[in-house]
């Protein structure tokens, strides 16, 4: 009798999991390191299901994603594994043959030590941002970066993909909209330039923040904390030789310059990152407005970063080669969870576990409003 009722509970919980893992994707790889160590990695990403054998997402929506690593063995003359990074990017080429961002973060534990069979874990937050129509073919891809503490030696990195996903954004075309933002104050960057051919143009940005530091007279912001951010470009005159204003692309990258000795391949990871591209040919009177949401993704504390605005077009010639103008290129720098700060820092988004264990547990336009968003 016992052992039935046993059974029946062994099979219920097991019913609840694979419930609970249907909204789930988990992989698991076996990695070396520069130095011979061997790491063992399981990634569970969080999801609305699969659509056609992919897996989809919603923008404004968070997911979660878990990662367990476990460190199998060390290298010959490695002492411990030590500043783990993650960083993770949801992309897509756009219709401009370039990188639309629909998310970018930034995780770091500079405390953990890991030695030969140690297990570390952490638990990140996914906000997909951008339009709410359907988009095929969206990369999400987490990268894991660690050093290795070589003695009489400079640590070296290895940085490793676990796993990349291909996801479809917002099968169903629903809209999560975002209804409270934590504006305290808000930063305007606006400018009206002429482009080569003399078109001249309009281009307005306007960002959230927490405060602003009274003796720097930087913008502060927090992770984990839901800013607004809007866009706005309109075509105020066509040159007397451009027949349109077209290709505009716009990208705002939050980057903390100092990472480069932390990171490998710096230049391409930021804590924020978005991109809109359109191939819409703008007439004179056209306009194309974006409203979204600033989100920074890191837990990094007292950090100095430089959020980057930069926008470009070509201007329409007839039997000439368009030419590309910059409209745009402003930089703002921001504190990012300043430590002196009397106002509460938002809890980190990242929570981190470390534990030793034997063995690893592989568980775990509006052309007149018509114009869409890339």
């Amino acid at each position: 009798m016992k052992r039935t009722f046993l059974l029946i509970v062994l099979f219920f919980f097991a019913t609840m999991t694979f419930q609970v893992q249907a909204e789930q994707t988990s992989r698991n790889a076996l990695f070396p390191t520069d130095k011979g160590s061997s790491v063992a990695v399981n990634v569970t990403l969080g999801h609305d299901g699969l659509v056609n054998g992919k897996l989809t997402m919603q923008v404004n929506k968070t997911y979660l994603l878990n990662i367990s690593m476990t460190v199998e063995a060390l290298g010959q003359d490695v002492q411990d594994i030590h500043d783990i990074a993650v960083t993770t990017t949801m992309t897509k080429t756009n219709v401009l043959q370039k990188t639309t961002y629909y998310h970018s973060g930034i995780y770091m534990d500079s405390d953990s030590r890991l030695k030969e069979g140690d297990s570390w874990s952490a638990s990140i937050e996914i906000i997909p941002l951008g339009p709410t129509e359907k988009v095929d073919g969206v990369t999400l891809s987490v990268i894991i970066s660690i050093k290795e503490n070589v003695k009489n030696n400079i640590d070296p990195k290895t940085e490793f993909t676990p796993i990349t996903y291909e996801v479809t954004l917002n099968p169903d075309e629903k809209s999560y909209p975002i209804t409270d933002f934590k504006d305290g104050i808000k930063i305007n960057k606006s400018v009206v330039t002429y482009m080569g051919k003399e078109s001249q143009v309009n281009f307005t940005i306007i960002f959230g923040a927490d405060s602003m530091d009274n003796e720097t007279q930087k913008p502060i912001a927090k992770s984990q904390t839901k800013y607004s951010l809007y866009f706005y470009l309109k075509v105020l005159k066509l040159g007397p030789d451009a027949t349109d204003v077209h290709d505009l692309e716009i990208s705002i990258l939050l980057q903390d310059e100092s990472l480069k000795d932390k990171l490998p391949n710096s230049d391409s990871k930021y804590f924020f990152a978005m991109s809109y591209a359109s191939d819409a040919k703008l007439q004179e009177g056209d306009e194309i407005t974006t409203a979204s949401m600033f989100y920074i993704a890191s837990n990094l504390n007292g950090t100095t970063a430089k959020l980057k605005i930069n926008v470009k077009a070509k201007e329409g010639v007839e039997n000439f080669i368009d030419p590309t103008s910059t409209i745009a290129d402003f930089t703002v720098e921001m504190e990012i969870n300043p430590t002196g700060s009397k106002s509460n820092i938002a809890k980190s988004p990242i929570s981190i576990i470390t534990v030793p264990v034997a063995v690893l547990p592989l568980l775990r336009k509006k052309r007149k409003e018509k114009n869409k968003r890339e």
